[in-house]
């Protein structure tokens, strides 16, 4: 059986560019970019500058937006 509701299955559009992407819809333009996921060898460094007294506290202020 078919349904009777014809909406689209997606309303917007996206693509990687570079190291980031862009999307596109009806509501708007979003662009980013990020890490989706990081090798093994990678979290060990990621956490240390998360947790280290040098950048930590850097980043603590970036999310907490001071």
């Amino acid at each position: 059986m078919f349904s009777k509701d014809k909406s689209p299955y997606k309303t917007n559009i996206g693509a990687v560019v570079g190291d980031g992407y862009v999307q596109l819809s009806a509501s708007g333009l979003a662009a980013g970019t990020g890490m989706y996921g990081m090798a093994p060898d990678s979290w060990t460094g990621y956490r240390l500058a998360v947790v280290g007294d040098a950048t930590g506290m850097s980043l603590e202020q970036v999310i907490s937006g001071i």
